[in-house]
């Protein structure tokens, strides 16, 4: 039996064979839309917690940059009244997030002072001295 292209009916006419349907590919336009989607509700999630001061084990860290930590600073810190030692933290973040070679951060709770792991080539203690005295937090 060979390979026939064509069907005979009851009455010994030959019909072709219909093809088979093509694959239906996705539509483009809804593929994208929801590409975007998925990518927009990540960036939202991301961004909601971006900014979000948690204490842990009686600390809060937050990592500025990935650098060669090769020093670290500690400081005393003080807690103005009226503000909490999160308030604190946030500020302390937001300024040392923009000062070049500083790494991790991480501020204590209950004796309030702050730890700075940074590079010394890039930045010293008296510059860190001065974000934090600037940002009225820097105790004696």
């Amino acid at each position: 039996m060979g390979s026939n292209k064509s069907k005979t009916n009851g009455s010994g006419q030959s019909q072709p064979v219909e093809a088979a349907p093509a694959k239906k590919k996705i539509p483009m336009v809804p593929a994208t839309i929801a590409f975007v989607v998925v990518i927009i509700a990540i960036v939202f999630i991301a961004s909601t917690n971006a900014g979000t001061v948690r204490i842990v084990d009686g600390k809060i860290s937050r990592t500025m940059a990935t650098v060669d930590e090769c020093a670290e600073f500690t400081a005393p810190l003080v807690v103005p009244e009226g503000q909490t030692i999160e308030q604190v933290a946030e500020t302390i973040f937001d300024s040392l997030s923009q000062t070049t070679g500083v790494g991790l951060v991480t501020i204590y709770v209950d004796d309030p002072r702050v730890d700075i792991n940074y590079c010394q080539s890039y930045s010293n203690e008296p510059a860190l001295s001065e974000i934090l005295a600037t940002a009225g937090y820097l105790g004696e």
